[in-house]
């Protein structure tokens, strides 16, 4: 019942996001104004809460998987957590590929090679587009 009534909850602070969001002035894709990035996210987030909420509607009862879901809990608050501190010390590069390498092992990635390879590319890609293309100063 938790999970249905959680998964309603985030539904509504989506839409309640995306409604307030239209506010703002959207522009277009060849010159974006704004409103254009919270409305890109808030349709996102919308369209991924409800999809969330009607596989929760359908899924049974069943405590094993939430049992489970408890147990990364900690882990995966604490990595998020730790990004903060890691991005002020370390820096975007490494503190990016630490943190997201961290993730994917509580999500329970099989194997190392994997994980590595995943957090290395999303770390340095997002590097390169913000760093390099965008020209934004990453920390």
């Amino acid at each position: 019942m938790a999970d249905k009534v959680l998964s309603a909850f985030f539904l509504l602070l989506s839409l309640a996001y995306l409604y307030f969001a239209r506010e703002m002035s959207f522009g277009s894709l060849g010159s974006p104004k704004s409103g254009f990035l919270p409305m890109v996210t808030g349709t996102g987030a919308s369209l991924l809460a409800f999809i969330n909420f009607i596989g929760v509607l359908k899924r049974g009862p069943g405590s094993a998987g939430r049992q489970r879901a408890l147990k990364k809990l900690v882990p995966f608050c604490l990595s998020l957590a730790s990004y903060i501190v890691l991005l002020k010390y370390a820096g975007y590069l490494f503190a990016t590929f630490i943190v997201l390498f961290c993730l994917l092992k509580v999500s329970e990635a099989k194997g190392w090679l994997i994980p590595l390879v995943i957090s290395a590319g999303v770390a340095a890609g997002f590097h390169f587009t913000l760093g390099g293309l965008l020209g934004v100063v990453v920390p």
